[in-house]
């Protein structure tokens, strides 16, 4: 109610990650301004403008700061571990009435050269390629999670705590999706 480009709710069990998202028409002006559009130099967490503001896409991406004081997506940085991703396998939005529950597959740091945020593909083989490239970057060995074509998938992307000018990227697949009948 307070801000028309407030367009759901993400959170991870046991992180710091309980934060609105926010989309605007291009993906600079929440790096600078929070949720209510006051400037802001911890950003918002907000998805990429080229989606479809329902998750409907079939690769949906939202990004938020690495904050050095544990805020917005930083928790993000500790997916390097195993231990860290075991105790924390899911991520959970809330968006237009839809409780959607995204497993996650893939994690790992990566230079930005590495094309992790194509969101539109001209073949479901085409997508399965990129899924493909997702697996074989992780850090983390997933194996109950399996992806194909078929599946939604969600990004969540920072800055790395590893690399210089690079992104930790986590990537989940829709598992479950409940319609708010209230």
């Amino acid at each position: 109610e307070i801000n028309d480009d407030t367009i759901g709710w993400i959170t991870i069990a046991g992180t710091s990650i309980d934060y609105p998202i926010v989309q605007a028409s291009d993906n600079s002006y929440y790096l600078t301004h929070d949720c209510y559009g006051n400037k802001s130099k911890y950003g918002s967490v907000f998805m990429d403008c080229r989606n479809t503001a329902d998750f409907s896409d079939n690769h949906s991406i939202l990004y938020g700061h690495n904050m050095k004081n544990g805020s917005m997506f930083h928790d993000l940085n500790e997916y390097g571990s195993q231990v860290f991703f075991d105790e924390h396998p899911d991520i959970e939005v809330y968006s237009q009435g839809v409780y959607r529950k995204w497993a996650i597959f893939s994690t790992y740091s990566t230079e930005p050269d590495f094309n992790y945020l194509q969101t539109a593909f001209d073949s479901p083989e085409e997508y399965s390629i990129f899924l493909n490239a997702l697996f074989s970057h992780s850090e983390i060995n997933n194996e109950k999670v399996q992806v194909t074509a078929q599946d939604k998938i969600l990004t969540l992307s920072t800055c790395s705590d590893d690399l210089e000018n690079g992104r930790r990227v986590v990537h989940a697949k829709l598992v479950e999706e409940v319609i708010d009948d209230e």
